[in-house]
């Protein structure tokens, strides 16, 4: 074995593979231990040897590591119960080790050969060590990879998660296998399968759904002649199906494919999302076409065939970028069009089927359309009204499902177009025993082979949930009995943590109470093994380290916004209540004029969607030759060759082996499900009962959400997009201008710092703060910024000790008021000065917050620094302005004059139009604040007798200016019935220094 000349360690090694490959690259991701080409160059230059070299050198370096005894892994062994033993701290130290024995399953697979024969000397002959001791221990290595999970699920996948896995009769050669079947080549050649069978990135998809679109797509010249070798081996084939589920969801977030002109076009078909919406008499049924994807900025410039222009932004969504205008238009009579887009390099379609499932998105509270539905999931079901068809669905769903379905039309609930009905509750749980109609394809479950239904919880990340708010784990298979072992990991293993068994087909774990840590849970058929994933269950205890945040944390450096700080250049950093450095005392601002003055505008007591930056916008242009307008599909067949039939590749079949349709993209693999085809009157006879008309729930008016379970998940994460925020609310039934809402009040209360996107009040990104404890004033005060349930509670106990009093107060859509009273603010300071939170952070004490705060406002950029210089153009659409006397908006024909608008383009646009004719574009508070000013006008006033802040309603005080309005009592305003926004114990100081800046301060050069 020829040893590279260079001066590395194997530390050296381990250290490089983990910056490389294992520091947040693929965070979230599927991470194999073989090197591409771009991380072979990169760990060569850490390592000093060149890229043709490096894997000579890490095989050297393992190798003089190994013992030479009857055990060669018996120190690395040791090393690395021990590294676990102190707390996994630190790369692990057998990252090399693993990369080595992949590597040797990559040589093997490079010949074609996959059987453990093979491997052992291939690995022999990289690390100088007999092939003989490393096959008798071959069992040792196990550990390594388990640990290498462990280690990944305990840092929340993070860094990666894990894909070892073994398979057949090869236990423990096949996890190093696992990691070499396939190339980072040959995975991003998959992207084609989920493009040529329309699936859709709405889809949740196990193994044994996509293994007959791997069976029939991998003999076809798009794949590669690895992966064709990797599916002879019958060993193999859920493993490749495995890699493929994992790159699907690279797939799924690449949101717009390769710009067109590129060497392959990839087209993206959109997907359709829904929600159901508050409105009067009746809820209304709400449509958007879009990808799953947060933009950092619109892509605008697509036009369809009739050249109208369309753009596809998060205005509406945070974790999905929706099309504007909706072509679903205002009734969504959209639906049975189709749509194509082109632009900026891009193909975005869409296309109507006849029947079209949804089910609750994992991104946020909405449906997502999916292109094929799976054993167990609920979902709903846009159906075309056609007499035939409704027949066969009803025929499909008595046979088929769990028989709860019910239907509902426009007459129960608004924007159910005509011609359509929705199905809610449905859930297949069978296949049919029948050839079903190509018609109700997409409700034929793709396999019905062992799976995981996990659904339910409150869901932190990928894999990851809260323990307070786990989800429900169901095995659902074709026999029984069935079984399931939810195990935790320890350094001797895996411990048995909760089970459960079931004499039935299918089988339930309850995972309530099990605590954070993470669970491999296993799914058995009798005592057989089917099935195995990973559930992380996590808190706040837990909170993510610090340093491996996706996003910075935030901090305020004007008064609107805040955002990641510079090195330098903030005059002061305030995060929630913690202005850092101590403003110096000031002199109190002027008065402003404001008592006695008349009455400020009261707004409309109950606000529609408008108001909250939303719209449902009139459709521009459909193309009306779409399956569901026609009524049926058009298929492209595809037939067997006459060279793979007589290879025996394929056999004779009577059906075609893929059928597509033309324009909604259904595709069709004809299996031979070993059924025959019944006639009709057969079929008939299937019904045991037809499904009723039902209703949608109105919810409550109070947005039925445990607040406080929902800033502890904000806590364990630490910041974040806002992307991630609404995928924290998947499966509630809330509007989508909810988490807007949200974000002002929270952050009013310094319970977060939010970032807005520029010239908007569209939340961007988020920050929890450190934890603080704020005093208003008699002893009194709360407790703001990071929370979690040990902490809070120590610090009560000093409380109490100290004979002060807590209050624990219900707030409206936040996280409880946790005040005190009664007590020496010093004394408790020093009480708690030794408490810390899981980041290691002590309780900042804050004595006057609001009066650090508009101290701190005087050498800030003011709301100027939220406008955003704009040109509308000649005709925006929906135009409205603002009638400043009646605190409401109005039609209008132009923008004419100066004055504040607002207008539909990648969401609802605010903008004030100045005398000279500039016009900025800014949040709707700040814009009507303009139009006030402008007409002499006031929508504020501060009230000394009463120390009550009030607001016109859609008007409030924003950013800085709220938050220091709410320091004065730590708790959210009240909103009275006749329209008004009311902030309490507001000092005089405190209210004249608001009125200043919204008032006196200039905000337009």
């Amino acid at each position: 074995m020829d040893t590279p000349v260079a001066t590395a360690s194997l530390k050296d090694a381990n250290e490089a593979i983990f910056e490389v490959m294992l520091s947040g690259k693929y965070a979230g991701r599927a991470v194999y231990l073989t090197f591409d080409v771009q991380e072979a160059q990169e760990i060569a230059k850490r390592l000093g040897v060149d890229e043709d070299s490096v894997e000579k050198l890490c095989a050297s370096l393992v190798g003089d590591a190994l013992d030479r005894g009857r055990n060669p892994f018996l120190t690395a062994s040791r090393e690395a119960r021990r590294w676990a033993s102190d707390g996994m701290v630190g790369p692990p130290p057998f990252l090399a080790l693993l990369h080595v024995m992949s590597h040797a399953a990559e040589l093997m697979a490079n010949d074609g050969e996959y059987a453990a024969n093979a491997y052992y000397p291939r690995l022999a002959s990289l690390v100088g060590v007999s092939s003989g001791n490393l096959r008798a221990q071959g069992k040792q290595t196990e550990l390594f990879w388990r640990l290498l999970e462990t280690w990944l699920a305990e840092n929340d996948y993070e860094l990666g998660r894990p894909t070892a896995s073994a398979r057949g009769t090869w236990k423990y050669v096949g996890l190093a296998m696992s990691q070499a079947i396939v190339r980072s080549t040959d995975r991003a050649a998959m992207h084609d399968l989920f493009d040529t069978y329309g699936f859709s990135n709405g889809d949740r998809l196990t193994a044994a759904d996509i293994y007959p679109y791997v069976d029939d797509w991998i003999r076809s010249s798009n794949s590669t002649a690895r992966l064709r070798k990797a599916w002879e081996q019958k060993e193999l084939r859920d493993r490749v199906c495995e890699i493929a589920i994992d790159e699907f969801q690279d797939w799924s977030n690449d949101i717009l494919g390769l710009p067109t002109g590129q060497a392959k076009e990839h087209s993206r078909r959109l997907t359709l999302v829904a929600q159901v919406l508050p409105s009067f008499p009746k809820q209304r049924l709400s449509l958007h076409l879009g990808r799953s994807a947060e933009l950092s900025e619109p892509v605008t410039g697509l036009l369809d065939a009739a050249g109208n222009s369309f753009s596809i932004s998060n205005s509406t969504f945070g974790a999905f970028a929706t099309i504007s205008p909706n072509p679903m238009g205002r009734n969504n009579s959209g639906l049975a069009a189709s749509i194509s887009l082109n632009g900026s390099g891009y193909h975005l379609r869409w296309s109507s089927g006849l029947v079209i499932p949804l089910t609750k998105s994992s991104e946020g509270p909405y449906w997502t359309e999916i292109a094929r539905v799976s054993i167990g999931t609920e979902m709903i079901v846009l159906v075309r009204n056609k007499k035939t068809l409704i027949e066969a669905l009803e025929n499909l769903l008595a046979a088929t499902s769990t028989g709860e379905a019910t239907y509902l039309t426009s007459q129960e609930l608004d924007g159910i177009p005509d011609g359509w009905r929705l199905y809610k509750d449905v859930r297949i749980i069978r296949a049919a025993d029948w050839e079903v109609d190509t018609d109700l394809e997409p409700l034929v479950p793709m396999s019905e082979g062992a799976g995981f239904v996990i659904s339910g919880g409150l869901q932190l990340a990928r894999g990851v949930w809260h323990s307070k708010a786990p989800p429900a784990v169901d095995l659902v298979t074709d026999s029984g009995p069935t079984g399931l072992a939810a195990q935790r990991p320890s350094i001797g293993g895996l411990q048995l943590a909760r089970e459960s068994q079931s004499d039935s087909r299918t089988c339930s774990l309850p995972m309530q109470g099990l605590g954070d840590a993470s669970y491999t849970v296993r799914g058995y058929v009798g005592t057989k093994q089917v099935a195995e994933t990973l559930v992380v269950l996590r808190s706040a205890e837990r909170a993510r380290p610090l340093g491996r945040q996706m996003v910075g944390r935030l901090a305020h450096g004007e008064v609107f916004s805040a955002k990641e700080p510079p090195s330098e250049g903030f005059p002061c950093m305030i995060r929630g209540f913690i202005v850092s450095p101590k403003p110096p005392a000031v002199e109190h601002h002027s008065k402003v004029d404001a008592d006695g003055m008349e009455a400020i505008p009261i707004a409309d007591s109950v606000l529609d969607d408008e108001e909250n930056s939303f719209a449902d916008e009139d459709m521009v242009a459909i193309h009306s030759q779409s399956c569901a307008a026609r009524g049926y599909h058009i298929w492209k067949c595809e037939s067997a060759p006459v060279e793979a039939i007589a290879s025996g590749l394929r056999k004779v079949m009577s059906t075609p082996l893929k059928m597509e349709c033309v324009d909604c993209h259904l595709a069709v693999i004809a299996r031979n499900r070993g059924r025959k085809k019944k006639k009709p009157e057969q079929v008939h006879s299937l019904i045991a009962h037809k499904s009723a008309r039902g209703k949608w729930e109105r919810p409550t008016r109070t947005v039925d959400l445990d607040f406080d379970l929902l800033f502890d998940a904000l806590c364990f994460l630490g910041s974040g997009s806002w992307g991630r925020m609404d995928r924290l609310l998947v499966g509630q039934d809330i509007p989508p201008w909810t988490l807007g809402e949200m974000a002002g009040a929270w952050a009013s209360l310094g319970l977060i710092d939010v970032s807005y996107g520029p010239g908007t009040h569209r939340p961007k990104k988020w920050s929890v703060p450190p934890p603080a404890v704020c005093a208003t004033e008699d002893g009194e005060g709360f407790f703001s910024g990071f929370r979690c349930d040990p902490l809070i509670d120590l610090a009560l106990e000093e409380l109490v000790g100290l004979g002060g009093a807590a209050s624990v107060i219900e707030q409206e859509g936040a996280p409880r008021h946790i005040g005190f009273r009664n007590v020496d603010l010093g004394s408790f300071a020093e009480r708690i000065g030794s408490l810390e939170d899981p980041l290691g952070r002590s309780f900042s004490i804050v004595e006057q917050p609001a009066l650090d705060l508009v101290r701190a406002i005087t050498s800030l950029p003011g709301l100027e620094a939220s406008l955003e210089p704009i040109s509308t153009g000649a005709s925006p659409r929906n135009l409205q302005c603002f009638d400043v006397e009646g605190a409401r908006w109005r039609r209008a024909e132009a923008i004419s004059g100066e004055g504040a608008y607002r207008f539909d383009h990648a969401g609802r646009v605010y903008v004030y139009r100045a005398a000279d004719g500039r016009e900025f574009m800014g949040p709707q508070q700040v814009i009507k604040l303009l139009a006030a000013r402008q007409r002499g006008s006031r929508l504020h006033r501060y009230n000394e007798q009463s120390r009550e802040f009030i607001s016109t309603r859609g008007a409030e005080p924003v950013g800085l200016l709220a938050r220091a309005l709410v320091a004065c009592s730590g708790r959210l305003p009240r909103k009275d019935d006749s329209g008004l926004t009311i902030y309490e114990n507001v000092r005089p100081e405190i209210g004249q220094a608001v009125l200043f800046n919204l008032y006196s301060r200039k905000l337009i050069e």
